[in-house]
């Protein structure tokens, strides 16, 4: 269990134009509740964004809005994922935005003049079931 960040409001938008409005509820109120039942704590507020499969660039577009405009993080979700809703895909994104929440709730500390270098990481694994498919690890970094 994370000590995360509560959300304070939830909205949910919905770009698909083949999601009907209650399904987009639906998928965002379960979505609410998984994450809060994951350990939710810190108020924020968070957007919930259902897009279209296949419109790369409205990802972008949403993103650049909300975090730079608004000043809001935002959580986006394809529409493939809203039809095939699963308590499993609930538990597993509401625990990774759990932690997101819970990193966003803190401070990086200003890096100083010393040389620095940062690290992120990533992994990404087959649907259960997949076992053509192997897990994909991808690490970046930045030295300044």
């Amino acid at each position: 269990m994370t000590n995360g960040g509560r959300v304070n409001s939830w909205t949910c938008i919905n770009f698909a134009k083949n999601v009907q409005d209650n399904l987009a509820r639906g998928f965002c109120h379960e979505l609410a509740q998984m994450c809060q039942i994951s350990g939710m704590g810190k108020e924020l507020d968070l957007p919930i964004v259902i897009l279209p499969d296949n419109d790369g660039s409205l990802y972008g577009d949403q993103k650049q809005i909300c975090e730079t405009g608004l000043g809001l993080v935002s959580q986006c979700y394809l529409t493939k994922h809203v039809f095939r809703m699963s308590k499993q895909y609930l538990a597993n994104v509401g625990g990774r935005d759990t932690v997101l929440v819970d990193a966003l709730s803190r401070h990086i500390p200003l890096v100083s003049d010393r040389p620095t270098i940062i690290f992120g990481a990533d992994i990404t694994h087959p649907h259960p079931g997949e076992d053509s498919s192997p897990s994909i690890a991808v690490v970046v970094a930045s030295q300044d």
